[in-house]
């Protein structure tokens, strides 16, 4: 971490850990949020095996990348119809209800999600992080409903509220805590 004129800049690694502090900084806007170089050539580097792997044997199945989910693990899905699918699986997924999280538990969930993506051990693009960061330094908070989620893991709705922001859809919060439409937000 690193100090700046604004503020605190909190470095996401690999391999770095976020303490208390930080998160709290990031969450009420007293700190800036950075990739460390390092950090996104080892995810550009990660994604680039899936891909080369992909393309010397097209029939190998890459769990998430051209792959169903969850128990649709073993089901193929074309190169033609990737997009849909990760689209489709955001909003599918977003089955939050009730009012919104506060923003800085929003903001706290997006610097979260950004960290544990950063440490380079799933085929995501480096610029799904970089995205999250931006809208962390850009003060563009999600609108994540407070209750409901699916699956047993208690984080796939309140995520898809927040990758709905990442894909320019879903709803964001205004300054005064409501929830917009994202394109008309940005």
């Amino acid at each position: 971490m690193s100090q700046t004129a604004a503020g605190r800049t909190i470095t996401l690694e690999h391999d770095s850990k976020i303490t208390l502090a930080d998160i709290e900084d990031v969450a009420f806007g007293r700190a800036r949020v950075a990739l460390a170089a390092p950090a996104r050539e080892r995810l550009a580097a990660f994604r680039a095996a899936a891909e080369r792997q992909i393309a010397a044997n097209p029939d190998k199945r890459v769990y998430g990348l051209n792959t169903g989910f969850g128990s649709n693990f073993r089901d193929y899905v074309s190169p033609d119809e990737l997009k849909r699918l990760q689209r489709n699986l955001i909003v599918s997924h977003c089955a939050g209800v009730g009012p919104y999280a506060p923003a800085p538990v929003a903001r706290a969930t997006t610097l979260l999600r950004a960290a544990s993506l950063a440490r380079g051990h799933s085929v995501v693009r480096p610029v799904v992080v970089e995205t999250l960061i931006d809208m962390l330094n850009n003060a563009v908070t999600p609108a994540i409903p407070r209750h409901g989620s699916v699956s047993a893991s208690g984080d796939l709705a309140p995520l898809s509220h927040m990758a709905a922001v990442v894909i320019g859809e879903g709803r964001v919060l205004n300054e005064r805590g409501e929830g917009v439409l994202t394109q008309e937000f940005v």
